[in-house]
């Protein structure tokens, strides 16, 4: 009769997956450490339809976190279990660029806060400075104002300013301007009741933007008005169109209804796609009629089995599965783990037997798993009920808006002919201007700032649906790639989505990257010696084989040190880049 050995050779888990599996991995683990040498072969053999090796691990645990510990047993470490949290640190820092040595420069203009001064930028937006509206120290000294005006991805990237809004989104820009005040190295507050006057330009018509201030405090973006919404064009607009305005004011309100319901839409359609059917197998619940088993064995003779006795396992019948092994004499038994399944192969000096196995739990254990799963399952069901009424609700929302809309388009092209000469004043006005006609709005958005910081004309993108499966990170070459942070530039959608390993960085988890179907992808990853490293996806209409929108790794190009990132980046993501 030959030695007897058990061991587990499987790969280290996150603490989320050993909760997930009820601490079975943990008391394997424990097992392994405390496994002295065997001296004696147990005999396995099978009864009444269970035949003996180890779910004592699922039952056990289950037991112990719903009973008092008695006194000769041990409460278990649940140091693995605990969750870090993922709140950003009160000093970190709000905006802050992700290479380190790259950076956007400022440029800096001189203006006299006794005077009224304007700014003009390369790209045709003017920030005008009031008199007064400058509170510094020295009113005989000039006041440093200094200006990043961004209108690409990459240059947004190399900045650090953060793009994520709410739980599951992240903005598209049309356009961004960061602006600061100091004199003498120390911040310049502006006069609330004479803020500056910003007329920005904007990539895109900002008629289907919103815009937005970044509460660097708070480390959010808010919600900040314009004067789009108070006037059809510029402030030079006349009489006549300032008479009409309410129109377009009524026009841009259902547009931007519309808006928000549509992220809503997308945000209840994603929470319905990632609701998942609880599965009895979750819950440890064997499926009828299967086939069960548990091991014998002696505890005295065999101390280091102790922690399997009276587990429980569920046979998941293969192709060439032999229910007759219960009935036969194993000398030799094997267990591990390949990828999320539980192999077992028994031995004897005749023949050996392998299958597949899961745990499950019997008894008053069962009837607990069966409550807990009859509950999940009408969680489930009310959850999805509830979320689709939403949908609907939101949907019917919509169309009424549209309709509203559509009514108001309608009414507005009645009187369009009326106000054509009126038009062409403004046009004459504003020739520098992209003045569409009277109603619409132009290429610039206007607003009052009372105060210095990051204004941007956004509207929010829903995160893509994870991969399926896990993804394999690596360099060219098969090395593995570790990566702090991961970037998914979507270039269909004109956004990023951050994500990063390390908890606290108020990134989603690298574990929950996903590209959204069919789109043209750019990866940019930092590892934890701050190489950068890139991966494209681009053409993926055309290609079959992304069909099913799902990876199984991604292999990075490691950026060539002779450039920076941002010309890399700007090559990727065929950008000219335009920040100030």
């Amino acid at each position: 009769m030959g030695n007897f050995n058990l061991k587990f050779d499987r790969p280290k888990i996150s603490s989320e997956e050993i909760v997930s599996k009820q601490n079975f991995e943990t008391v394997l683990s424990q097992f392994n450490k405390a496994k002295p040498p065997v001296y004696k072969n147990p005999w396995f053999w099978g009864s009444a339809g269970l035949a003996t090796i180890g779910l004592t691990t699922i039952v056990t645990l289950s037991a112990m976190q719903n009973k008092e510990l008695t006194s000769n047993q041990k409460p278990i470490d649940d140091k693995t279990l605990t969750l870090k949290n993922t709140e950003l640190p009160k000093d970190t820092d709000c905006i802050k660029p992700p290479i380190e040595g790259e950076n956007i420069e400022f440029k800096t203009f001189k203006v006299n806060p006794l005077k009224d001064e304007k700014i003009v930028l390369e790209s045709g937006t003017t920030i005008e400075i009031p008199k007064g509206s400058l509170l510094a120290e020295n009113k005989s000294k000039k006041v440093d104002i200094n200006i990043r005006e961004f209108q690409d991805k990459s240059s947004v990237f190399i900045s650090g300013i953060p793009m994520d809004y709410a739980n599951n989104t992240a903005f598209e820009s049309a356009g961004m301007i960061e602006i600061r005040g100091e004199q003498n190295n120390k911040e310049v507050k502006i006069n609330p009741s004479k803020p500056l006057e910003i007329d920005l330009k904007t990539t895109k018509n900002p008629e289907s933007f919103d815009f937005w201030y970044l509460n660097e405090k708070a480390q959010k973006w808010e919600s900040f008005p314009t004067n789009n919404e108070n006037q059809i064009s510029s402030k030079n607009s006349s009489k006549t169109n300032q008479n009409n305005s309410s129109k377009a004011i009524a026009i841009n309100k259902e547009k931007k209804e519309i808006q928000q319901i549509e992220v809503k839409i997308q945000n209840v359609h994603s929470q319905l796609s990632n609701l998942e059917k609880p599965k009895e197998e979750a819950f440890k619940i064997p499926k009828k009629n299967a086939q069960l088993f548990d091991l014998d064995f002696d505890k005295t003779d065999y101390p280091e089995l102790a922690t399997l006795k009276e587990v429980i396992f569920e046979v998941i019948q293969g192709k060439h599965y032999d229910a007759s092994f219960i009935k036969k004499n194993w000398s030799d038994m094997d267990l591990s783990k390949d990828d999320e399944k539980y192999i077992m192969v028994f031995k004897n000096s005749k023949e050996s037997f392998k299958t597949e196995v899961r745990p499950v739990v019997q008894g008053a254990e069962l009837k607990v798993a069966e409550k807990k799963f009859d509950l999940a399952f009408e969680n489930f069901k009310e959850n999805k009920k509830l979320f689709e009424i939403q949908k609907k609700n939101l949907e019917s929302d919509k169309l009424k808006h549209e309709s509203n809309l559509n009514k108001l388009i309608y009414e507005e092209k009645i009187k369009t002919e009326k106000r054509n000469n009126q038009v062409q004043e403004d046009v004459s006005l504003t020739a520098n201007r992209e003045i569409l006609t009277v109603g619409t709005f132009s290429n610039f958005i206007s607003f009052q700032a009372p105060v210095f910081g990051v204004f941007n004309c956004d509207k929010p993108i829903t995160y893509p649906k994870p991969f399926e499966s896990a993804v394999a990170f690596l360099w060219i070459g098969q090395q593995i790639a570790k990566f702090k942070q991961l970037f998914i530039f979507d270039l269909d959608k004109n956004n990023r989505f951050s994500y990063s390993s390390v908890p606290g960085l108020g990134y989603q988890s690298t574990d929950n990257i996903g590209f959204h179907k069919n789109n043209d992808i750019v990866v940019v990853g930092i590892d934890f010696e701050g190489n950068v490293g890139y991966a494209e996806f681009k053409n993926r209409k055309n290609d079959k084989s992304k069909e099913n929108n799902n990876l199984d790794k991604i292999v990075f190009t490691r950026k060539d040190k002779a450039i920076t990132t941002l010309e890399l980046l700007s090559k990727l993501l065929n950008e000219e880049t335009k920040s100030v």
